[in-house]
């Protein structure tokens, strides 16, 4: 895996990325594909992954006061502690 500060982006492709401590606050990932990534200790506050592919992700201690995954696609994700407000999936698509 590959370590990387650079914040999500639309239509980003993150392959085997480790984000770690990172504020993602605001951050647009809209139609990314997070494929083997792994989150450990990241604020996800309002962050949109509308139409993302999150793929053999892993979210560790994340914060995140709303997090809008809205008509995306989520397989093999694993969330280990942390705090959600909301997180807002309609439309969500667990395989694919």
């Amino acid at each position: 895996m590959s370590v990387v500060a650079e914040p999500l982006t639309p239509g980003a492709d993150l392959d085997g990325v480790v984000l770690e401590d990172a504020d993602l606050t605001r951050q647009d990932g809209s139609h990314a594909r997070l494929l083997d990534c792994a989150l450990t200790g990241c604020v996800l506050d309002d962050v949109l992954l509308a139409y993302a592919r999150v793929l053999d992700t892993t979210f560790t201690d994340v914060r995140a006061n709303r997090l809008d995954g809205h008509d995306s696609t989520w397989r093999d994700v694993t969330w280990t502690r942390g705090r959600v407000g909301a997180l807002l999936l309609h439309g969500l698509r667990s395989h694919g």
